[in-house]
């Protein structure tokens, strides 16, 4: 099955956020994604050798950061290879369903496509970060020998087929940058629709507002307008469930991987810290690794949390409707509303990580809690 979100939708505002991962991940490029990960894998055998008879801490400390992110790393693939399918299940199924950014009108729509050339901007900066994080790794700085197993293994043991094989390995580091990238920009491409699909429904809600000199008391015995409100508000309830539903569907899928990508992240972020501290010419690339998980991070969180926000709006726009306006059935249709939307929608595993803003604090506090176990041990 191809994702094409064109085909999908007839305009996707957020398309850029869709281009990495249909390339890299579901194109005939995926097949390079495969070898990428087969030929690591099959790295990891010699470097797993070389690791068991060093036992030395200071051998392991040289390389915990290039292992700890070929874990990042391996996560994100596992991720990919695992929930690739539910995934676009859910996408095929679901996106059809979901109200085009034109039907609030043109003015809300220009609210959405400047919020959408945010999104794209912050794909261009993750890529060029990302890009640039990479080839800090690569032999242009001279001590990749010292830093990156691999690399010892290869010019160890392996003579004459260095050269080659150590040009597969440093491709392969670029696919395994542009894999995270890919991975995240999934993840922030489904919140995103959804904080458009909220505030849509928060349009379509406030339809129902009236101006001060349009308020009447004789409303209250107009039958047609008590149908439109009960119907307006049927409505508005069905799609807000329908809305709750696919977030717990998509919650299902990605809680396991939301609690590897960030435990391994956790671990990574302790042993950049020990890496700037040790290596000489380790300030470009610590700051680079910094920059681009900062990137990735705060486009987690912040998707997260601006479609935690939408949903929160939604129960603030239901609380200035004219209740007071309406028959007995649409006074119990707008409590309804108003039980069902108080309680902000949320990606997260399980409870455990909420993707918000809280959850950057919640990682600075559990990477120097570790950081302070490991300096104290």
């Amino acid at each position: 099955m191809l994702w094409r979100m064109n085909d999908i939708l007839q305009e996707d505002v957020l398309f850029a956020l869709t281009a990495l991962p249909e390339f890299f991940l579901l194109s005939k490029f995926k097949f390079v994604g495969m070898f990428c990960v087969s030929f690591m894998s099959a790295t990891f055998v010699p470097c797993g050798y070389v690791l068991l008879t060093n036992l030395e801490k200071e051998f392991w400390k040289n390389y915990s950061l290039l292992a700890l992110g070929a874990v990042l790393g391996f996560s994100c693939y596992v991720v990919i290879f695992w929930k690739k399918n539910e995934y676009l299940n859910l996408v095929s199924r679901e996106f059809p369903k979901f109200w085009s950014p034109h039907c609030a009108g043109k003015q809300n729509y220009r609210i959405i496509r400047n919020s959408a050339k945010l999104a794209n901007i912050f794909v261009v900066v993750t890529l060029v970060s990302s890009f640039s994080t990479s080839t800090a790794g690569l032999p242009w700085i001279g001590d990749e020998y010292d830093i990156m197993l691999p690399v010892k293994v290869y010019t160890d043991y392996f003579g004459k087929w260095k050269n080659p094989i150590s040009t597969i390995y440093y491709l392969s580091v670029y696919h395994g940058g542009f894999t995270m990238m890919a991975t995240a920009f999934v993840l922030i491409h489904f919140c995103l629709h959804l904080k458009i699909q909220f505030f849509l429904l928060k349009k379509r809600l406030q339809k129902l507002y009236f101006k001060g000199s349009e308020e009447n008391e004789d409303l209250l015995r107009n039958n047609d307008y008590q149908i439109r409100v009960t119907e307006e508000l049927k409505s508005c309830i069905q799609y807000h469930q329908y809305l709750l539903r696919v977030i717990t569907e998509l919650n299902d899928i990605i809680y396991l991987p939301i609690f590897m990508v960030t435990t391994s992240s956790i671990l990574f972020s302790v042993s950049l810290v020990f890496y700037l501290k040790d290596f000489d010419n380790s300030f470009i690339r610590g700051i680079m690794l910094a920059v681009t998980g900062g990137l990735v991070t705060s486009g987690f969180c912040i998707s997260g949390q601006l479609l935690q926000d939408a949903s929160l709006e939604l129960h603030t726009a239901a609380l200035f409707l004219p209740w007071h306006l309406w028959n007995m059935k649409n006074r119990k249709l707008y409590l309804m509303l108003l039980i069902k939307s108080q309680t902000p929608a949320m990606i997260s595993s399980s409870g455990i990580i909420v993707i918000n803003h809280t959850l950057f604090i919640a990682l600075y506090r559990t990477v120097t809690s570790v950081l302070s176990f490991f300096m104290n041990v």
